[in-house]
C-alpha cells in the first residue's frame, strides 16, 4: 500500500483497451488530422502548430476543422507545459498487458477486485380487480471492465475526481484525504488522458481546480495511475506512449518530495526526457557531479532535512498517539522553514546554470537520508475475489 495512496479505483474503463485519445476517434477522411496527430505524438510541437494553422485555412469539412482545432490547442498547451518540466530520475520501465498492468504495482496483494453487476428486474401487472400480480423476474449478469482497490472510502475518491472531471479514471486519494490524483482527457493538457492533481481546501470546503502534472508525467498519449511506493523511494505511473495496441508501459522513478521544475526550450531535450530511459547497468539514474560545489552540498543537505521532517510528520500523524499529534504543528513550522531554505538554494543553483535535479541525482543517499535502494523488480500480485453488486429495478404494466 502506498504511503500517500490508500484508495484507488479504475472507474469504468470502456472495454479491454484504454479510451481513445482526444481527437483520434474516427479520423476517416481527415488525412490532415492523422498527420497532425502523428506529429504531436512525436512531440514536434512547433511543426504541429504550423501544420494545423495551415490546414485550417484550406480545410472545408467542419468535423475535420474541429479536430484540427483540438490538435492545435493540445500542441499549444504542450509549448506552455515545456516551461514547467519535472526531471525525475528513471529507475525502471516495463511493458505490460493493458488488461492487468495494475497488478504489478506495489500495492496490497488481492486488493484489485473485478466488479460483477447483476440487475434484477421485477415486472408486475395490474389485474381487473386492481390487485397486482408479479408475472416475471429477469436477472441480467454482466461483467464490467471495472476494478476496485480498497473499497472502503473508494467512493469518496471517485466522487471527488468526477466533481472535477466527469471522465476521470484511476482517482487516487491520499491517506489524509487532502490530495487527489487522477487522469482526464477533458481538462487542459496535451493528451489523451493526462495526469492531474488537486488538493482539498478546508476553508472553502471544496477541491482546488485540478493542475496538470506536466511533462514527463503527461504525454500526447494516455497516462494513468500515479502511485507512491510504501517506502517513499519510488513513484510509478503507466503510459501508452510508444506502445502498440493492448500494451502499456509502467514507469518507476525516484521519489521527489519537492520536485524541481525547469524550462526546457528544445523539443529534442523534451523528447529525450519523455523517454524516461533508465541508465543501463544501474538500478537508478544518477551521476557523481557537483560534489565540490558548496551550494550544491548545502542544497542536498537542505533537501535531506525536508525529507526527514516530512517522514517525521507522516509517522506521527499515523501513530494515533496524542503526544505525537501535539508535536505535528511545530514540525510543520520547521518544515516550512526548511522548504524555504531549500528553495533559496535552488534559486542560487539555477542562477549559476546548474540543474537542481541533477544535483539531487548525484547523491541520492543525501537526498533521502537513507541508503540507495537496489534495482527495482516488478512483482505481479494476485487479483482479489470478484465483488458482486446487485441492482433492483421495478416496473408495472
Amino acid at each position: 500500500m502506498s504511503v500517500l495512496v490508500f484508495i484507488l479505483i479504475a472507474a469504468m474503463m470502456p472495454g479491454p483497451q484504454t479510451p481513445e485519445k482526444t481527437g483520434t476517434d474516427g479520423n476517416v477522411g481527415c488525412e490532415s488530422v492523422r498527420k497532425a496527430e502523428g506529429m504531436l505524438r512525436e512531440l514536434h510541437l512547433a511543426r504541429t502548430i504550423d501544420f494545423c494553422k495551415s490546414e485550417l485555412e484550406a480545410e472545408t469539412d467542419s468535423l475535420c476543422q474541429a479536430r484540427l482545432q483540438d490538435v492545435l490547442a493540445r500542441a499549444l498547451n504542450g509549448k506552455t507545459m515545456m516551461r514547467f518540466c519535472s526531471t525525475p530520475a528513471p529507475v525502471a520501465r516495463k511493458q505490460l498487458d493493458i488488461n492487468d498492468f495494475y497488478l504489478y504495482y506495489p500495492l496490497a496483494d488481492g486488493g484489485w477486485r473485478t466488479v460483477v453487476e447483476t440487475t434484477v428486474t421485477e415486472t408486475e401487472s395490474v389485474t381487473g380487480k386492481g390487485r397486482r400480480k408479479k408475472v416475471e423476474i429477469l436477472r441480467d449478469t454482466t461483467r464490467r471492465e471495472t476494478v476496485l482497490f480498497t473499497p472502503e472510502g473508494s467512493m469518496k475518491a471517485l466522487e471527488a475526481a468526477r466533481s472535477l472531471a466527469p471522465d476521470a479514471l484511476f482517482p487516487m486519494l491520499s491517506e489524509d484525504g487532502g490530495t487527489l490524483w487522477f487522469s482526464s482527457a477533458k481538462l487542459y493538457g496535451i493528451g489523451g488522458y493526462d495526469l492531474f492533481t488537486s488538493t482539498f481546501d478546508k476553508a472553502g470546503g471544496r477541491w482546488t481546480p485540478p493542475v496538470n502534472m506536466g511533462f514527463p508525467w503527461s504525454s500526447p498519449q494516455d497516462d494513468f495511475l500515479y502511485v507512491t511506493s510504501d517506502d517513499r523511494r519510488y513513484t510509478l505511473f503507466a503510459s501508452t506512449r510508444g506502445c502498440g495496441d493492448g500494451a502499456i508501459n509502467v514507469y518507476v522513478l525516484d521519489y521527489e518530495s519537492v520536485p524541481s521544475r525547469q524550462d526546457i526550450s528544445s523539443e529534442e531535450d523534451l523528447q529525450k526526457l519523455m523517454e524516461l530511459e533508465p541508465e543501463s547497468g544501474s538500478g537508478r539514474s544518477r551521476t557523481e557531479a557537483h560534489r565540490n560545489d558548496p551550494v550544491a552540498d548545502a542544497y542536498r543537505n537542505a533537501m535531506a532535512s525536508v525529507r526527514r521532517l516530512q517522514d517525521d510528520i507522516f509517522r506521527k500523524a499515523c501513530s494515533g498517539r496524542p503526544e505525537d499529534e501535539a508535536a505535528i504543528p511545530s514540525l510543520k513550522e520547521a518544515l516550512a522553514k526548511a522548504s524555504a531554505a531549500a528553495q533559496d538554494l535552488e534559486m542560487q543553483l539555477v542562477a549559476k546554470g546548474t540543474d537542481p535535479s541533477e544535483v539531487l541525482k548525484s547523491h541520492a543517499g543525501a537526498q533521502s537520508g537513507r541508503e540507495p535502494a537496489p534495482a527495482y523488480h516488478f512483482i505481479k500480485n494476485n487479483p482479489g475475489e470478484p465483488l458482486y453488486l446487485e441492482t433492483k429495478q421495478h416496473q408495472t404494466i
